[in-house]
C-alpha cells in the first residue's frame, strides 16, 4: 500500500467524508466534500488537486456537515450538487455555481443530507430530507417548488428531531414509492428518557430508483449515476422505421391542444443530435419555434408534468 497524494483542502472538519461522480466527464471521479469551514470542495481524484469550491456565506455559524448528493435533477444531462449549508438546502451546477436553494422553516437543519428519486411521476428526480424541526420536505426536481412538508413533531405531539437520512422504495408493494425516515428525541446522560418514531410516507407511482442506505450504497458515493448519452441513445432505439408515424405542422399543433401543461420540447435530428430545446410558453412560441427549422424529418419530444410523448414529425 502507498500514499497516492495528499492534501490540505478542505481547511475546517469534514464529519461525513466524501460523495462521488465524474462530474466533469473526464474520465476520473471527483470528490464532493463538505466542511464545517462552510464550503463545499470538489477535488480531482487523480492528484489531489482542487477542482472547485463553492461558499454559500461568510456568515460564521454556516457550515456544510451532511454528505453531499450527486445527480442529475433537471434532466440537463449534467450533475448537479446538493448540499446542505446549516438551514439552506442548496443546488450547484457541475462547475460549482448556485443554481437554486430552498431556506428551511424555523432554522431547521438537516445533518445527514438528502436523498433523490422521482416520486412524483414527472421524470425528474426529487430532492427529499428531514430536519431537526420534525419536517420531512419533497422539493421538485422540475421547478423546484416544494411537493409536499409534512410536519412530523406536530403529528406525534412532541419535539422531533429527524437526526438520519431518508429512504425511497416501494416498501409495501402497492405500486407507489414510500419514504421512510426515523426521528426522536435523545438526552444525555438520562437516556431513560429517550423516545423516537419511524413513519413511512406514501407518495406517487413514480419511478425511482430507490434509495436503500445511508449515502445510497455500500461505496457511500451518494450519486446516481447516468450515461451521458443516454437520451441521444434512447431517441434513436425508439424510432421504428417500419412503422412510421409522420405528423404535419397542423398535426402537430392538434396534438398540443390536447395536451395539459406541456412545459418543454426537444427537437432531436435523425441521428439524435438534440437541435431545439425550449421551454413552451404559448401556443405562438410554439408555432415559431417549428417554422424556424428547415424541411426535413425531425423527432420531436414533448414534455410534460403528467407524461411524456416522443412523436415523430415531417415538416412539410
Amino acid at each position: 500500500m502507498e500514499l497516492l497524494w495528499r492534501s490540505n483542502l478542505p481547511q475546517g472538519h469534514i464529519y461525513h467524508g466524501t460523495s462521488y461522480a465524474d462530474i466533469d466527464n473526464d474520465g476520473n471521479d471527483e470528490l464532493l466534500i463538505g466542511s464545517y469551514d462552510g464550503k463545499v470542495y470538489a477535488i480531482n481524484s487523480e492528484d489531489g488537486s482542487l477542482h472547485w469550491s463553492y461558499e454559500y456565506s461568510e456568515e460564521s455559524f454556516y457550515y456544510v456537515g451532511a454528505p453531499v448528493t450527486i445527480a442529475d435533477i433537471n434532466n440537463d444531462e449534467k450533475y448537479e450538487i446538493i448540499f446542505c449549508n446549516f438551514n439552506i438546502v442548496g443546488v450547484l451546477s457541475e462547475e460549482g455555481e448556485l443554481l437554486w436553494n430552498y431556506r428551511q422553516n424555523d432554522y431547521g437543519t438537516t445533518f445527514r443530507g438528502t436523498v433523490v428519486s422521482d416520486i412524483d411521476d414527472d421524470n425528474y428526480l426529487d430532492i427529499i430530507f428531514g430536519n431537526s424541526n420534525g419536517e420531512l420536505t419533497a422539493l421538485s426536481g422540475f421547478d423546484n417548488s416544494v411537493l409536499f412538508c409534512l410536519d412530523l413533531a406536530e403529528h406525534f405531539g412532541k419535539e422531533y428531531n429527524m437526526d438520519s437520512a431518508p429512504l425511497v422504495a416501494d416498501f409495501d408493494k402497492d405500486g407507489f414509492l414510500d419514504v421512510f425516515i426515523t426521528g426522536g428525541l435523545t438526552n444525555y446522560p438520562d437516556v431513560e428518557n429517550n423516545y423516537g418514531r419511524a413513519y413511512l410516507v406514501s407518495t406517487a407511482k413514480g419511478n425511482g430508483p430507490d434509495w436503500l442506505m445511508f449515502q445510497r450504497n455500500h461505496l457511500r458515493n451518494a450519486s446516481i449515476n447516468f450515461e451521458k448519452s443516454s437520451i441521444k441513445d434512447n431517441i434513436i432505439n425508439s424510432f421504428d422505421y417500419s412503422n412510421q408515424v409522420f405528423l404535419s405542422l397542423d398535426e402537430i399543433f392538434d396534438c398540443f391542444d390536447l395536451y395539459e401543461n406541456i412545459n418543454m420540447i426537444e427537437i432531436y435530428g435523425l441521428n439524435g443530435n438534440l437541435l431545439v430545446k425550449e421551454l413552451i410558453c404559448n401556443r405562438q412560441n410554439i408555432i415559431n419555434t417549428l417554422n424556424s427549422m428547415s424541411s426535413g424529418i425531425y423527432y420531436l419530444r414533448i414534455l410534460s408534468r403528467n407524461n411524456q410523448k416522443l412523436l415523430y414529425y415531417l415538416k412539410m
